[in-house]
């Protein structure tokens, strides 16, 4: 009997295991299917969010495609494009059940506001007053943040509600400064550069191979990883989407690919034109650009400035001095008020004090060597100007204009605060010391900004600029820093013409770790290496080589014809031992061809800048909260 129901205990006590296991088995199968369901419709939330988000942003880039602003006034465009959000919003309202609400924040001016109505109190709070702005005083630009907020679908079990921020930049810029890097026609990435910021270009080639050259110019080539693009490739060509793999970038992390049928090119030669005139007028002479140049704006400047049959007597009766008997006159005394010379003029300091000249108008060429500390405004010459900076400190705050060459040479510091016009060459050289630029150039000849060569030691050969550069020939950047004004918040924008070349750049000089830390967000950071602070354009084309320079661009580089960078990673010492660099070695180290888009230029009003009908949109990252 005790058997019988001992036997009968093991049974029920067997059977209430079995049961409890079978009950959290299946309370467990339920909790997962709901856990997984969750995850389904939030993911299934977002994805809807984000499509909604692009839809708000394609839309308003063709609204804004179909604003000519040189026919409207700011405040009329601030209102009919805030009148458009407020319909688009009511629109997605009523036809998007997964959202909860959608509003815009203008962040542009002093304090944050709302464009159109404020969002509802099931959208959550939003303190205005503690939103960093971006103090813009730009008529059409704008910064925008983009908010959505979802809802749980159908009162869905558990909380799905999520809030998308995108940040949006409306500026009135030129289409290839919204790019890192950039063609009209075709770009070749060989080997292994990085960019951070979106490309664009219709025709795009990737390989592993970089080419770079020996000194005695031979063309060699060295496998490397593939490139690092840290943004999105925006193209109109399908032939782009359909030929990129994920095997074609670093460590297989493939950009995203998207369309972009807006790019709109600028206008070169009218804009020059433009420009050079303007510059011209701003100093007194009315001109018409043409052909000949040259002679023609000799002409104008002698005939308007009434130079013509001026005698050397005019200018020695100003120091009390005779009639020299040389076509040519030293000053090395101040001169007050407007000095008109009739042959070349040299000036040079011998005194400790500053010396002062107001404008000099100079039929002839002009030569400032700097042994002391001089002050200029205004220079127009029919010839050539030269400064041979030795030692002094040199200002010049007003304009130069010369229907000959420009020449700046300097060992020390040197400004320049107004505009540069030249009907031929432009040359600059920093030789261990700073030229600054701080007003437009206009050049119908080349541009040359080279450092010094022979110097062994780091680049400290140094332009520091707030300039657009408008050149109608050739472009030669070497051996050179190029920063921005005000602590490297301006930047240089230099826009050729012709080729563009930019050579021995931190040559055979190497990141102080070159190995790619942890985590890294894609901008290298050194204290040695200073970055170029430009964006550089060009209607021709752009061969550039990050094997033996070493190249860390904080702007952006664009070719209207085609563009081809060249690029190893690691270290370079010399050009010889490149052949021997194997890709395994390249692998997780920084490349020595770097781009980091600098989108603060969408926030600058920069007046010298090519005229556009059209604002542009510019979309920062998406943030999920």
């Amino acid at each position: 009997m005790n058997e019988r129901g001992n036997t009968l205990i093991n049974v029920l006590v067997t059977t209430l295991v079995f049961t409890v296991i079978g009950m959290s088995i299946i309370a467990s199968t339920i909790g997962g299917a709901k856990r997984t369901e969750l995850r389904e419709s939030e993911i299934s939330v977002t994805f809807d969010a984000m499509k909604a988000v692009d839809e708000f942003v394609t839309n308003l880039s063709i609204q804004l495609d179909q604003i000519d602003i040189s026919l409207i006034q700011a405040n009329a465009f601030s209102t009919q494009i805030s009148e458009w959000i407020k319909n688009f919003i009511e629109t997605a309202s009523q036809e998007k059940s997964f959202m909860e609400c959608m509003y815009v924040i203008d962040l542009s001016g002093e304090t944050a506001t709302y464009v159109g109505e404020e969002p509802p109190s099931a959208c959550g709070e939003e303190n205005l007053n503690a939103r960093s702005t971006f103090h813009i005083d730009s008529d059409f630009t704008k910064v925008y943040e983009l908010v959505l907020v979802t809802k749980n679908p159908n009162n869905h079990e558990g909380n799905v509600k999520k809030t998308i921020r995108k940040r949006l930049f409306l500026s009135p810029i030129p289409s290839f400064l919204k790019y890192a890097v950039g063609t009209n026609n075709e770009l070749y990435l060989n080997g292994s550069p990085h960019i951070v910021g979106n490309i664009y270009s219709p025709k795009l080639t990737i390989q592993e191979d970089a080419y770079y050259y020996l000194t005695n110019g031979m063309k060699k080539e060295v496998s490397t990883p593939f490139p690092s693009v840290y943004g999105d490739i925006y193209t109109n060509s399908i032939d782009v989407f359909q030929s990129l793999t994920k095997d074609q970038f670093y460590q297989q992390q493939m950009p995203k690919i998207k369309h972009e049928s807006r790019f709109v090119p600028i206008q070169f030669d009218e804009t020059i034109k433009q420009q050079g005139e303007k510059m011209l007028e701003d100093v007194g002479i009315t001109f018409s650009i043409t052909d000949e140049i040259t002679s023609s704006l000799q002409t104008a400047i002698e005939q308007q400035f009434g130079l013509e049959g001026l005698s050397w007597s005019s200018v020695a009766d100003i120091f009390g001095l005779e009639e020299p008997t040389d076509q040519f006159f030293l000053i090395n005394r101040d001169v007050a008020g407007p000095l008109k010379v009739p042959g070349d003029l040299y000036i040079s300091s011998t005194i400790e004090s500053v010396l002062t000249f107001d404008d000099l108008i100079v039929d002839g060429d002009v030569w400032v060597i700097g042994n002391g500390p001089i002050n200029f405004s205004n220079i127009i010459s029919t010839g050539n100007v030269h400064f041979i900076n030795e030692g002094g400190k040199l200002n010049i705050f007003g304009n130069i204009v010369s229907s000959g060459q420009i020449h700046i040479e300097s060992r020390n510091n040197l400004t320049i605060e107004g505009n540069l016009f030249a009907s031929d060459e432009i040359a600059f050289r920093p030789l261990n010391g700073d030229i600054r630029v701080n007003g437009t150039l206009v050049t119908f000849g080349n541009l040359e900004i080279k450092g010094d060569a022979n110097d062994p030691s780091q680049e400290n050969d140094q332009m520091i600029v707030d300039s657009v550069m408008y050149v109608n020939g050739e472009t030669q950047i070497s051996n050179v820093n190029i920063l921005g004004s005000n602590n490297q918040e301006k930047q240089l924008i230099l826009l050729s013409k012709d080729k563009l070349t930019i050579t021995r750049i931190n040559e055979f000089t190497n990141f102080q770790n070159s190995q790619e830390p942890e985590l890294y967000d894609g901008i290298p950071l050194d204290d040695q290496i200073k970055p170029l602070k430009a964006f550089f354009y060009t209607e021709n084309k752009a061969e550039l080589y990050g094997v033996g320079s070493l190249f860390y661009i904080h702007g952006g580089l664009f070719a209207k014809n085609v563009l081809e960078i060249n690029a190893v990673r690691g270290e370079v010492d010399d050009i010889t031992n490149v052949q021997t660099m194997t890709i395994s070695q390249q692998n997780n180290r920084l490349s020595r061809f770097n781009v980091i888009y600098n989108k603060d230029v969408l926030l600058q009003r920069i007046d010298a800048l090519p005229q556009v009908k059209h604002v542009s949109l510019f979309a920062d990252e998406v943030f999920i909260e």
